[in-house]
């Protein structure tokens, strides 16, 4: 009996440990030609798969992506990159939120070039929410 709620226990622990780690950034809007979502795995990306927090945006060759992200923001990724989600913060439902120090978006380009328009987490007078690295 003690080894079954073990097994309950640490499964729950999982379960939580993972949606903390894997929170929804954005979704993918079109993928033209090698675009892969690489986290544990190299998938395929293709529209309305997930981005997550963790997750690395990568684009083969004459290949090109973009995104939509939980605030808004649109991000187009060009041939040949990878763009790695770092951090994201952002509650839909609390606009309030929008102006606080906890709205964040925090991207590191590895490789490559992208364009964005950015959404909700840099409207107003306080950009410090938005990064690139």
């Amino acid at each position: 009996m003690a080894i079954h709620i073990l097994k309950w226990s640490l499964f729950l622990l999982f379960l939580i440990f993972h949606s903390f780690s894997y929170a929804q950034a954005g979704k993918v809007i079109f993928a033209i030609g090698e675009v892969l979502i690489q986290n544990q795995d190299r998938i395929p990306a293709k529209k309305g798969d997930e981005v997550n927090v963790g997750d690395t945006v990568i684009t083969g060759e004459k290949s090109r992506a973009q995104l939509i992200m939980a605030d808004g923001a649109r991000i187009s990724i060009r041939a040949n990159s990878e763009l790695f989600i770092e951090q994201y913060t952002y509650s839909a439902n609390d606009t309030s939120q929008v102006s606080t120090t906890q709205a964040k978006s925090s991207m590191n380009l590895l490789k490559g070039g992208f364009r964005t328009i950015t959404g909700a987490i840099t409207s107003g007078q306080d950009k410090s929410g938005y990064e690139v690295k």
